[in-house]
């Protein structure tokens, strides 16, 4: 069996010059008995990520990545998934802030023309994904993230596409894996999606200060928000120290003051 690499970012889908790439191996914090089930993981804002949709995604991942022999132990996808659902709360009070919007609908079309354009695929971008302990079935989680970025770049910066001859001759080159469609069919969305490493960063500059804004405020025994990088950190060794009399996490930097976080 292979063993993940480890590593204190999460995974997130991000495109490559000819294909995606997951970034980097998820990260550390545990979900173990009680903590898995109750409770709240971390606040965006006043929204909260409850502890039983996080451990939900670190189920599947676990299982995905055993069903193709690799070997993860459960903390390390918890990380990765935390810091996704941190990022896809973010990303919705922003979109919300700028008028777009992204349906169920959206995000199938996105990923599947994200996956054209720039995975090699559907199943090529699952074979990743897999990898990564994103299950198949939690892949329009990840996009719907993906697709408000590119909705909130289209406000901020709608400008920002790739030139039409530019993009009607990587048209040519890849339209075998667009069967049925033809060029204008697959517009805006491919011009976009050929420069969306781009749009994508528009994007989290205002979703970074959106979050300083609100305040991100992660449960401790999950690890700590760092404004400046806008990631995730893992959890201290000793989770004693970690958990103020109170109950609450520690003040973000950039952040407002947390809230109380309901114990398991």
């Amino acid at each position: 069996m292979t063993r993940t690499p480890s590593s204190r970012r999460r995974a997130r889908l991000r495109a490559g010059t000819a294909a995606v790439a997951l970034a980097a191996t998820l990260g550390a914090g545990a979900l173990t008995g009680c903590e898995s089930k109750s409770g709240v993981a971390a606040f965006v804002g006043s929204t909260s990520i409850q502890t039983s949709e996080l451990s939900s995604h670190v189920d599947r991942g676990v299982q995905t990545l055993s069903a193709i022999g690799v070997q993860a132990a459960p903390n390390d996808v918890q990380s990765a998934w935390l810091g996704n659902l941190i990022e896809r709360d973010v990303a919705r009070q922003v979109a919300r802030q700028q008028g777009v919007g992204v349906s169920q609908g959206d995000v199938n079309v996105f990923l599947s023309r994200f996956a054209a354009t720039r995975g090699g695929g559907v199943g090529a971008l699952r074979d990743r994904a897999a990898r990564n302990g994103i299950s198949e079935g939690d892949l329009p989680v990840v996009f719907e993230t993906l697709a408000l970025e590119n909705a909130i770049a289209g406000k901020l910066a709608p400008q920002l596409v790739a030139p039409d001859a530019a993009a009607r001759q990587a048209f040519a080159q890849q339209q075998q894996l667009f069967p049925g469609l033809t060029y204008d069919q697959v517009n805006p969305l491919f011009r976009e999606l050929l420069v969306f490493d781009q749009r994508s960063g528009v994007a989290l500059n205002a979703m970074r200060e959106q979050a300083r804004q609100i305040g991100v405020r992660v449960n401790p025994r999950f690890g700590s928000w760092n404004a400046d990088t806008f990631s995730l950190g893992a959890p201290p060794n000793d989770l004693s120290q970690a958990v103020a009399p109170s109950g609450a996490p520690a003040p973000v930097e950039g952040g407002e003051a947390p809230a109380p976080v309901p114990a398991s």
